[in-house]
């Protein structure tokens, strides 16, 4: 199993307004995509690993929401790694 790291977006097209009585209701959907940063690595062999390489790279990851996620991977035969 690897982790990667991900940063957390709010595109403008998943932005969507609506008229809720005298007011009006936004509703702002959430995204994914990989973390674009020098520092970092494409995928972990342990989510301390990759907590490690934000902490050491916070500098050039300040003002965003970042997510680790652990990706497990299905061959065609079936095995899990």
């Amino acid at each position: 199993m690897s982790y990667k790291i991900y940063e957390l977006v709010k595109p403008e097209i998943l932005k969507k307004t609506e008229p809720d009585g005298y007011h009006i209701k936004t509703t702002e959907l959430i995204t994914i995509k990989e973390a674009d940063c020098s520092g970092l690595d494409r995928s972990y062999n342990s989510e301390l690993e990759a907590r490690t390489a934000v902490m050491d790279n916070k500098d050039d990851l300040k003002h965003k929401d970042l997510i680790v996620l652990n990706v497990m991977s299905v061959n065609w035969e079936g095995e899990v790694s």
